[in-house]
């Protein structure tokens, strides 16, 4: 098989290149999952382009499946970076999944979990980006530095949506 995993940033890193680490095991295709399964390997890489990186190369025979266990990267770079994580399947790409992440920012992948992304304090990114026709019962308290969108006297707008408190 020439399937493999691939990593690209959407620019290039400003002062410091981006570590990744994947663990993964090799499985025989005949066999049921985890009997006839390699133990856990490793494979390490540095991110630093658009260019395309290697993260976790197809198996040397194709009596074998290649099976990730968890992935991690961290964006160590002083810029913010969209990193990509895609399916490298003889030349044709399928994107996987694109997260956004800040300085000090990770994404993991873990078998059983999927994909997940963290803060730079290691807390789970959360995302209301498709989120629609949503209500908040009780108080919704916004405070710091916030891009939800403009507040007014009882109103707070977040895009073509108005949220009015009562009188």
């Amino acid at each position: 098989t020439t399937r493999k995993l691939q990593v690209t940033l959407g620019g290039t890193v400003s002062t410091t290149a981006c570590p990744i680490v994947v663990c993964y095991r090799d499985e025989n295709r005949n066999a049921p999952q985890n009997l006839g399964a390699v133990p856990s390997a490793t494979q390490v890489a540095n991110v630093s382009s658009v260019t395309a990186v290697d993260i976790c190369a197809a198996p040397d025979v194709n009596t074998k499946v290649r099976v990730p266990e968890r992935i991690s990267f961290k964006n160590q770079d002083v810029s913010t970076h969209t990193v990509t994580f895609r399916l490298n399947d003889n030349t044709t790409t399928y994107p996987i999944w694109s997260p956004q992440l800040l300085t000090g920012e990770s994404a993991f992948y873990d078998e059983g979990r999927g994909w997940y992304a963290t803060d730079a304090n290691g807390n789970q990114k959360e995302s209301l980006a498709a989120a629609t026709n949503w209500a908040v019962s009780g108080n919704l308290t916004v405070a710091g530095n916030t891009t939800l969108g403009a507040a007014a006297a009882d109103s707070l707008t977040i895009n073509a949506g108005v949220f009015s408190a009562p009188n």
